[in-house]
């Protein structure tokens, strides 16, 4: 929503934000009663400024006169979102709380996602109740875990320090007769969604990659760049997972809020992932990870392997799967590789491919001449850009197939071709391939079916 000197401007038009307000109703428990709750955020601000709830009763979205009405009376000047209010909470000791998560997109080109294991909690100070005369109370709904005119004494004890403790498990409550664990059921859907919109941002991030570098790969292939991503979460009652923003700003807290958050050591380690030491413990597994590449890229075909990048993208995931482990002797700080899908998740190329091809054209204009400009301009015939602007790069493709031939040998399924003592080369540098040997998956992953 625009609203500027009393004009407003809805996006896609007042209809479309109609017809998805009554879609509501039908699709999801918690907006499904009259009147709707909805959070209206600026869109230029930080730190929960200016967020608070609206109400929608049906009257106000009859026409378009009343849309005008109700958005006129209710918005200053400025540019604002609207989002969906999860009503029908799940809980923690009787309070409503949404999930820090924490990621790295280390890589665009393979594409490559890490997320940690586990997320922050930030818990309500009131206990929960969804009757309309309580929508007021801010501190209940919104300024979690603390705010101005919420009470800190208020504040569930002990705190959860993190979603991957036993405390947390045992307190987080959903709807009786569901049998939902939190790192299977839940956290997959964190890190599906976390996937679906960095891929929906792709097109956008491989444009600023062109606008950078131009078709100067060697320079482009010299830097190692990043983005940290903390999106929040919330959740429902019956185990369903909402992402309420993506925050790309890099707000790295480390022990600056440990009475609530301490995350210092999953800071350094996820400097240790990107290889900002250089991987110090990579003499251990270095040697017998070029043996597993080279052999793949015989058998894979590869007229160069070294040439092409792919041995030197593959041995990067490899030192990153490595070091995702504990750090300062802190058992649980581990990031993990969220895409492409773990080994012992992993459930083929084709679903992965599907997977791609249903997200990557989420924010797609055909008609943002920009992109066309870029795709025209620094079309490399490398798949890259041109009219392969939105397709899996050459390397997605190789570090798929690896993925998909080391999960194979793990299981036994290639004896024929290899020994067990190159199997035990592969065991030994694939920390999910031992996961796939010991059949502990935890895929419940809701777009692999």
């Amino acid at each position: 929503f625009e609203r500027k000197n009393m004009k407003l401007k809805i996006e896609d038009g007042p209809e479309n934000f109609v017809n998805f307000a009554y879609s509501l109703t039908k699709r999801e428990s918690s907006q499904a009663e009259w009147p709707q709750l909805w959070i209206f955020k600026p869109q230029e601000s930080y730190l929960g400024m200016g967020i608070r709830l609206l109400k929608i009763f049906k009257k106000d979205i009859a026409n378009k006169k009343g849309i005008a009405n109700w958005a006129v009376s209710r918005f200053p000047d400025g540019k604002w979102t609207l989002q969906e209010y999860v009503r029908n909470s799940a809980l923690y000791k009787g309070k409503k709380f949404d999930i820090r998560a924490w990621s790295l997109l280390v890589s665009i080109r393979p594409l490559r996602i890490v997320t940690l294991s586990y997320g922050f909690p930030k818990v309500s100070t009131v206990d929960y109740n969804p009757s309309p005369e309580h929508f007021e109370d801010l501190c209940m709904h919104i300024k979690m875990p603390l705010g101005p005119d919420c009470q800190a004494q208020d504040l569930v004890k002990p705190y959860p320090k993190n979603t991957g403790k036993a405390n947390w498990k045992e307190h987080v409550k959903f709807n009786k007769g569901l049998q939902i664990e939190w790192d299977k059921d839940i956290w997959s859907q964190v890190e599906d969604q976390i996937s679906i919109v960095v891929l929906g941002g792709l097109e956008a991030m491989r444009g600023r990659e062109a606008q950078i570098f131009g078709d100067n790969v060697g320079r482009m292939n010299s830097y190692r760049r990043f983005a940290f991503l903390s999106p929040d979460f919330a959740v429902d009652d019956k185990g369903k997972v909402y992402m309420e923003e993506m925050n790309t700003n890099g707000f790295m807290i480390g022990d600056t809020y440990s009475h609530f958050f301490p995350a210092q050591s999953e800071t350094i380690l996820i400097m240790r992932v990107l290889g900002a030491d250089g991987f110090p413990d990579s003499w251990k597994y270095q040697e017998d990870a070029e043996k597993v590449v080279d052999k793949y890229c015989a058998g894979a075909g590869f007229d160069d392997c070294e040439k092409q990048g792919v041995k030197k993208e593959i041995l990067r995931m490899i030192h990153e799967d490595m070091s995702g482990g504990e750090v300062g002797g802190k058992i649980g700080s581990i990031w993990k590789r969220s895409f492409p899908p773990r080994e012992n998740e992993w459930p083929g190329i084709e679903k992965v491919m599907l997977f791609w091809d249903r997200y990557v054209n989420l924010m797609h204009n055909e008609n943002d001449r920009k992109w066309k400009w870029y795709a025209k301009k620094f079309d490399r015939g490398d798949h890259t850009y041109g009219k392969d602007f939105l397709s899996p790069h050459y390397l997605d493709l190789a570090t798929w197939n690896f993925i998909e031939w080391r999960r194979n040998i793990a299981l036994g399924k290639e004896d024929d071709m290899y020994d067990k003592g190159f199997r035990a080369l592969v065991l030994k540098t694939c920390p999910y391939c031992k996961l796939v040997v010991s059949d502990e998956s935890t895929s419940h992953k809701m777009w692999y079916t």
